[in-house]
């Protein structure tokens, strides 16, 4: 949970809408849903990274033997790893290994 928004990182809900999903009304669903909708962030168009999102970049400068397209992306919370390819002309591909949560 994000303590800022109250929000749930991954679905966006709170804690609240959470705990009565199973026993919403379908309307009462639709209008969690819409709510959700209305909380997304609209995507960047920016080639760039948001700024929070560099520092988790690693630039392949300091990594000779890798290209100048890789990016390696490391999350502590999870063991999990990314590796994104920057391509001009076709944008970017995003390899991800998964994760296992941690007890």
């Amino acid at each position: 949970m994000d303590p800022a928004s109250g929000l749930c990182e991954g679905c966006l809900r709170t804690i609240d809408e959470i705990a009565s999903w199973g026993s919403l009304s379908d309307a009462s669903r639709l209008a969690v849903l819409e709510a959700i909708n209305a909380r997304r962030k609209p995507p960047t168009t920016s080639k760039q990274a948001p700024a929070a999102d560099v520092r988790l970049l690693c630039d392949a400068s300091s990594h000779p033997d890798w290209p100048n397209q890789l990016r390696f992306i490391q999350r502590d919370w999870l063991s999990c790893n990314s590796v994104l390819i920057f391509d001009d002309q076709q944008g970017a591909t995003l390899f991800d290994s998964g994760y296992i949560k941690h007890a």
